[in-house]
């Protein structure tokens, strides 16, 4: 197009954000699965790492609920 100056450099992204959901429950029948009666279980905690060219960096932590369920949000 005439008149118009392209820059030097264009960036773009396309960028979906993930989620890490973690569950933690007694396992009472040992199966592996959860089942209907199998409670979860409450304050357990997890951290979240990244590497990167400059070594292993925390990305977050989270601690399971009354469900036994812990997130980690918006991952790139």
């Amino acid at each position: 197009m005439e008149g118009v100056t392209a820059p030097a450099v264009v960036k773009f992204g396309n960028l979906e954000l993930s989620t890490i959901v973690v569950e933690k429950f007694h396992d009472l029948d040992g199966d592996g699965l959860r089942g209907q009666d199998e409670p979860g279980l409450s304050g357990w905690g997890y951290a979240l790492y990244r590497n990167t060219s400059a070594g292993w960096s925390s990305t977050g932590f989270a601690s399971t609920g009354a469900t036994g369920l812990a997130g980690f949000n918006d991952l790139a």
